[in-house]
C-alpha cells in the first residue's frame, strides 16, 4: 500500500507531500540541507527556529509540523529566584532592542 499524506504521521513529511514537494525543493525554500529535512521527517530534534523556517516555506503554523511550541508545563512562579532571573534577562533584552 502507497503511503498518502493522510497515512503518514510524521507532520512535516504529511505537509510536505500534501503540497507536492521533494526533500530537496522543501530544503530549497527553507534554506536548509536536505539532510535537514531527512532527520526532522524521522523524527529527529531540530531547533524552534529550524521549525519555524520550515513552518514559514510550507506556508503553515509551526504548530502544524511540530510539536516544539506546546507551552511549558511548569513555570516558575514569580517570586522565585529563577522567574526574576527570567524577567530581568527579557527586560535587558528588550532595553538592548534584541
Amino acid at each position: 500500500m502507497e503511503a498518502t499524506p493522510s497515512t503518514i504521521r510524521n507532520p512535516l513529511r504529511r505537509e510536505r507531500l500534501r503540497q507536492g514537494l521533494t526533500q530537496l525543493e522543501l530544503a530549497v525554500v527553507a534554506g536548509c540541507s536536505m539532510n535537514s529535512i531527512s532527520i526532522a521527517e524521522r523524527g529527529g530534534k531540530i531547533s524552534s527556529q529550524m521549525a519555524e523556517r520550515l513552518a514559514g516555506a510550507l506556508g503553515v503554523p509551526v504548530e502544524t509540523i511540530s510539536a516544539l511550541r506546546l507551552p511549558p508545563k511548569s513555570l516558575p512562579r514569580q517570586d522565585e529566584p529563577a522567574a526574576r532571573e527570567l524577567v530581568r534577562h527579557d527586560e535587558q533584552r528588550n532595553a538592548a532592542g534584541q
